[in-house]
C-alpha cells in the first residue's frame, strides 16, 4: 500500500521544437514511450545512471542518441533531452536553437532531425576534444618529470595516464564509427 511502482516517476526534459523554441516538460517514462513510439530498452540508453557506449538508434518515428554527454530523442518536429545542468547539454541546446533560427532566415535544406543530429555529433566531438586537451596538458609535465627522474612513483603516474588515454581513445573510436551507421539512419522514414 502506498508503494510507488518502479519507473513511474516524472523526469524533467528539455524540449526544443523545429522553430528553436525550448521549454522544460515533466513526463513519466511510459508517456515518453508512447509519445515517441519507443520501447523501454531504448529509453534506458538515455538514463544518466547507466554508462552505455555511444550509440545512435534509428527507430520508425525517432532517433535515440547517446553521445557522451548528449542523450536525447530526436523526432521529426522536436528534440527531447533529459534536463541537465551539464554545460555541454546547455551548449547543445543553445547551438541547436541558433542553427534553427538561422535556418529560418537562410534556409537549410536538411530535414530538422538531421540538423539536430549534426549538432549532437559536433557537441560530442567538442566534449571528447576538450578531454583530450586536458590529458595533453597533464601529460607533458609528467613525461618531462619521468625523463629527468625514473622512479616507481613516476612510472605509476604515467601508467595511470596511459590507461586514461586508452579509455578516451576507445570512446573516440566508438563515436568515430557512428557515421558508418548513417546509411541506416538516412534510409529510415521518420513521420
Amino acid at each position: 500500500m502506498g508503494l510507488k511502482k518502479r519507473g513511474q516517476g516524472l523526469r524533467s526534459w528539455i524540449r526544443v521544437d523545429s522553430s528553436g523554441n525550448s521549454q522544460i516538460i515533466e513526463v513519466d517514462k511510459f508517456t515518453m514511450m508512447r509519445r515517441c513510439d519507443l520501447p523501454a530498452r531504448d529509453l534506458r540508453l538515455l538514463d544518466p545512471l547507466f554508462v552505455y557506449p555511444s550509440t545512435i538508434l534509428g527507430r520508425e518515428k525517432a532517433i535515440v542518441v547517446n553521445l557522451e554527454q548528449i542523450r536525447c530523442i530526436i523526432t521529426a518536429d522536436e528534440v527531447l533531452l533529459l534536463n541537465s545542468l551539464d554545460n555541454y547539454v546547455l551548449q547543445y541546446v543553445v547551438e541547436l536553437q541558433r542553427r534553427l533560427t538561422t535556418a529560418a532566415v537562410a534556409p537549410d535544406y536538411l530535414p530538422f532531425e538531421f540538423r539536430a543530429l549534426e549538432v549532437a555529433l559536433e557537441a560530442a566531438c567538442t566534449f571528447l576534444d576538450s578531454q583530450a586537451a586536458e590529458l595533453e596538458i597533464e601529460a607533458y609535465p609528467l613525461l618531462d618529470e619521468l625523463t629527468s627522474k625514473i622512479s616507481t612513483l613516476n612510472l605509476e603516474r604515467v601508467r595511470r595516464l596511459k590507461s586514461r588515454l586508452v579509455a578516451l581513445t576507445r570512446r573516440v573510436q566508438k563515436v568515430k564509427g557512428i557515421p558508418d551507421m548513417s546509411s541506416e539512419i538516412l534510409n529510415m522514414n521518420i513521420c
